[in-house]
């Protein structure tokens, strides 16, 4: 069946307007924006919802895309100017998700090998994937399943991973309805969880050899790599114990009396302008 056409107006001047038809699956109703040439034949074809249409050209504004048209009352065919607003595409979800009593399925757990707490949706979880835990990280999860094996193996008492286990989940009934729970009690049970390993991240520290410096950083010997560069720099031998060393021995064998590889002490010969 052929849907009657017509120009569109502002912002829709460049296009011509079917009809509105009605989709099925969305539940609601849509037009579609034909680009044609003098000729009349149609070049590209977009849809776009009849709502959305009839806000642009009734306040003659062009809505970015980040915007949606929403109908206040809930009924998706009640174009009506009076039951239409924009909101953005967060509010939207959220409205739909009050509207329809939907529940987060977010589950708050402690990490068996670190004791991390955390915030997991369900079915990431053993809850809904199997297994006996869920860990913070993959890290986490191979590091703790290593410890489990060895036990199990050797055959010592398992008592202190077992209650790892049992302490694995902290509130399984964190996610809740949206019409109860706003983002500031979101952010006060956080805290709750969070405040009492907050300092444990900050504890391991590593005093640079070069400088002295005591840094975060997770690994390593130096805070920066400029002291890594100044470090290494002086540590080279010099030029003259080097060539009496190489005069009777290779490269391979002076880079292991130093502690070093073969192509460390090529590095230092071209330090030296020597190669």
């Amino acid at each position: 069946m052929r849907r009657e056409k017509r120009l569109g107006l502002y912002p829709y001047t460049n296009y011509v307007i079917t009809k509105p038809f009605y989709h099925t699956n969305e539940g609601r109703n849509y037009v579609q924006l034909l680009t044609v040439d003098g000729n009349g034949c149609i070049l590209d074809t977009t849809t776009t919802s009849y709502a959305r249409y009839l806000y642009s050209v009734h306040y003659k504004v062009k809505l970015s895309k980040i915007l949606q048209v929403d109908h206040i009352d809930g009924d998706r065919t009640n174009d009506v100017i009076s039951n239409l607003r924009v909101i953005s595409h967060k509010d939207n979800c959220s409205k739909y998700v009050v509207d329809n009593s939907i529940k987060s399925t977010e589950v708050m757990m402690r990490c068996p090998e670190c004791d991390e707490v955390f915030i997991r949706e369900k079915r990431q979880t053993f809850l809904s994937r199997g297994g006996v835990f869920s860990a913070c990280t993959r890290k986490c999860a191979g590091k703790f399943r290593q410890k489990l094996q060895m036990a199990k193996k050797v055959g010592k008492s398992t008592s202190i991973l077992d209650t790892a286990i049992d302490n694995n989940i902290v509130n399984i009934n964190y996610g809740c309805n949206y019409k109860t729970i706003t983002p500031k009690h979101i952010m006060e049970d956080w805290l709750m969880y969070t405040l009492p390993y907050e300092d444990k991240k900050h504890k391991e520290f590593i005093t640079c050899i070069h400088c002295g410096f005591k840094s975060n950083v997770t690994r390593g010997k130096y805070c920066s790599r400029k002291c890594y560069n100044i470090y290494q720099a002086s540590s080279i031998p010099p030029l003259k114990e080097l060539q009496e060393l190489l005069n009777v021995k290779s490269r391979e064998a002076v880079g292991r009396h130093y502690g070093v590889s073969g192509n460390a002490v090529k590095k230092w010969l071209k330090k030296y302008n020597v190669l």
